[in-house]
């Protein structure tokens, strides 16, 4: 009986771990649900995060390198404006609980730009 509420207990813990990971949120819930604007959300925050990951790796492989990186920080900013372009449209459609994320992903958005100068 104790292994077999040891089993659950790891497995909750891992569907929150794994919840926290993908969605930054403390949910049973499976990521992927939710409404459309708030996967368009979704999709936007990785999409600025992936440019990040991206930014960085290049910063790192400039300094070993010593190569210039100027042209792919151009491709990065302009991803980031399609970025925050999409936000832009889908500000209007989205809930109380989805702009505050919206706006914690414009402060990110402006201090990645900030980064990229």
């Amino acid at each position: 009986m104790k292994g077999i509420l040891a089993l659950i207990g790891l497995v909750v813990v891992a569907l929150l771990a794994y919840n926290v990971i993908t969605t930054g949120e403390l949910s049973l819930r499976p990521p992927g649900g939710g409404s459309t604007e708030e996967k368009l959300l979704r999709g936007l925050e990785q999409q600025l995060d992936a440019a990040k990951r991206e930014f960085q790796q290049a910063g790192k492989a400039a300094g070993l390198t010593g190569a210039d990186t100027s042209f792919s920080a151009e491709g990065l900013r302009h991803r980031v404006e399609r970025v925050e372009e999409g936000l832009d449209r889908l500000q209007d459609k989205l809930s109380e609980k989805l702009k505050a994320r919206a706006e914690k992903l414009r402060r990110a958005i402006a201090a990645f730009k900030r980064e990229l100068e």
